[in-house]
């Protein structure tokens, strides 16, 4: 990996513990039936049921997305790309449901700047193949189906 992307993979492993940790304050700490009851019901104004429902979504998201965040593009694509994107989603959630409604500028600012991280984190993984131990995944016979073979830290 060169110099250039060695900036990009801590802002995507920081904001995978990130997650990970919230993610896991809400299985633990707070518990999914805590944080139903004192964020998602009062905030969407629904049932228990379906607010339990919808933490426990919240947390399988922020816990498996965290970890393909800090994993990177080992983590299998497909999976990557969904969990990633759901992280997106529930950033977008907090910032038109909890932030904007309370005026609360600052933690809109710094979810709206999360969630631009982790679009910035799909499209890095899902365009290129980043070599992460010095070989391209998607090379076969020193060349990348395509392209150039691990050319400045990507197949092209």
């Amino acid at each position: 990996m060169t110099k250039k992307y060695k900036h990009y993979k801590l802002t995507k492993m920081l904001t995978g513990i990130l997650f990970l940790f919230t993610g896991l304050s809400k299985l633990f700490t707070m518990t999914p039936s805590g944080f139903a009851e004192n964020m998602l019901v009062p905030v969407f104004g629904i049932g228990m049921g379906f607010a339990l429902f919808l933490a426990w979504v919240v947390i399988v998201f922020e816990v498996l997305g965290g970890v393909a965040l800090v994993s990177g593009c080992k983590f299998p694509k497909k999976f990557y790309t969904w969990l990633v994107w759901g992280l997106v989603v529930i950033m977008l959630v907090a910032v038109l449901f909890v932030h904007a409604p309370n005026k609360d500028f600052l933690n809109l600012l710094k979810d709206l700047i999360i969630a631009s991280v982790l679009v910035s984190a799909v499209k890095g993984c899902c365009k290129k193949k980043y070599c992460t131990d010095g070989s391209c995944k998607g090379c076969k016979g020193g060349k990348c189906e395509g392209g150039k073979c691990c050319e400045d830290g990507t197949c092209k």
